[in-house]
């Protein structure tokens, strides 16, 4: 499960003096920016912002221009809009110091831009892990997409696989619950789960959590479909589909629960779900296999506390 981390902004970076750039190209309305900033009154900085390019319209070429746009704007995001998820001027914030990287021929600004794009990807992350429930799912995931696509904008070679998997786990467990507390009406979030699980296995096939829950909720499915969706006097033809589909679930949960068995063949909850799924199955040769696995490990378990 993802564990909520708060992470501290800090960004070191460095401001040219007045000296270095004179009068800012004959533009007052830059210089009047720069003192805003420099007080901190970043609300009064961005509202000037706008003032520069109207009056010197040719700072919308010069990547200092950008560069400030984006601290500007980041400390409008942390200090004035308390780092809320719908604050603006993030995703300003994030324009203006691509803007200003595009523009920065002799690389001046590179090392601050990147660092502070990179605070801004972890309050993505942030803000992903923190809407990550049952009601606000579709909001993790797209705080989740921005962190990953802002990520990779800094470096394309990111690994994102140890990431990919905890999230797709946490959200997996979301689904689950949606559908378990009104299984009938929500089957649509049993198969996001198992979608979740599948990606966690495409990454890494022998994950133990995906395989056994997947495998879980195949045998479960097929348990429902007998026990609560037929109705006592059903059609035999009903039957039959449904028992047929019944089956069909329990052959898919096998595979999933057997990798997580060789991965923890100790545990006994896995064993008792491969023996659940051969009984169901009518294997009763591989039934009693596992049955006598199981036997074992309890007898063990009573030698070891005798």
């Amino acid at each position: 499960m993802i564990k909520l981390i708060k992470i501290a902004f800090l960004i070191i970076f460095f401001i040219p003096s007045l000296g270095v750039y004179g009068q800012y190209e004959n533009c007052p309305e830059k210089v009047l920016l720069l003192k805003y900033y420099q007080e901190k009154k970043f609300d009064k900085a961005k509202v000037m912002l706008d003032s520069v390019l109207s009056a010197c319209p040719n700072q919308k070429d010069n990547p200092y221009y950008w560069h400030l746009s984006g601290f500007v704007n980041y400390f409008v995001f942390k200090q004035v809009d308390n780092k809320s998820p719908i604050s603006k001027a993030r995703d300003i914030a994030i324009e203006s110091f691509k803007k200003s990287l595009e523009l920065d021929k002799k690389k001046e600004f590179v090392d601050n831009n990147k660092s502070a794009l990179s605070s801004l990807a972890r309050s993505y992350y942030n803000h992903a892990v923190f809407y990550l429930d049952t009601v606000h799912y579709d909001d993790a995931q797209r705080f989740y997409n921005e962190y990953k696509n802002l990520e990779r904008f800094i470096d394309p070679n990111k690994d994102f696989k140890n990431k990919d998997i905890e999230f797709n786990l946490a959200l997996a467990t979301q689904y689950r619950i949606k559908y378990l507390n009104k299984k009938k009406e929500r089957r649509e979030f049993l198969d996001k789960a198992i979608l979740c699980y599948k990606n966690t296995l495409s990454i890494d096939s022998t994950n133990y959590s995906a395989n056994y829950n997947t495998g879980i909720l195949y045998h479960n499915l097929g348990v429902d479909l007998i026990l609560e969706e037929l109705a006592d006097d059903a059609e035999l033809e009903k039957v039959i589909m449904m028992e047929e589909q019944a089956l069909e679930n329990f052959s898919k949960s096998l595979p999933y629960l057997k990798r997580a068995y060789n991965s923890k063949p100790n545990d006994k909850s896995i064993i008792q779900g491969i023996i659940a799924v051969y009984y169901s199955l009518n294997e009763m040769e591989n039934y009693v296999k596992y049955a006598n696995i199981l036997k074992k490990l309890n007898s063990e378990s009573e030698s070891q506390k005798n």
